[in-house]
């Protein structure tokens, strides 16, 4: 599978880019992407938030809060502490850099995963 190809829908979707003699297993984060770091999606979804938000929050900001949500999730996780939906991570993000507004977060997930 090359880096740049998204697999939106089913683990069982995988098994068409499986090569039993290379991958073992494969693991997603819990932006239900594939795990492994990736700096242009990062990049694009730092982008993508700020203009939603309307610039009103700059980038380092919102990329910090990617990072602090996600490395305490990871702890949790590791620690079998809660497990969250990807709407509560995202709610999550979005209270740390202080937006307040009701957002649509079925909408800002299909556009983040375009940005693959």
């Amino acid at each position: 599978m090359q880096q740049s190809e998204v697999i939106k829908n089913q683990w069982v979707e995988l098994s068409n880019y499986t090569d039993a003699n290379k991958h073992l297993h494969y693991s997603f984060d819990f932006w239900n992407t594939i795990a492994f770091s990736n700096p242009t999606f990062k990049k694009e979804r730092t982008n993508f938030i700020y203009e939603i938000l309307e610039g009103k929050f700059k980038k380092e900001i919102i990329d910090e809060a990617f990072s602090v949500i996600g490395k305490n999730y990871n702890s949790s996780i590791e620690n079998n502490e809660e497990t969250l939906t990807v709407n509560e991570l995202y709610l999550r993000v979005f209270e740390s850099i202080g937006v307040n507004q009701n957002l649509d977060l079925e909408i800002i997930k299909e556009a983040i995963f375009d940005c693959f």
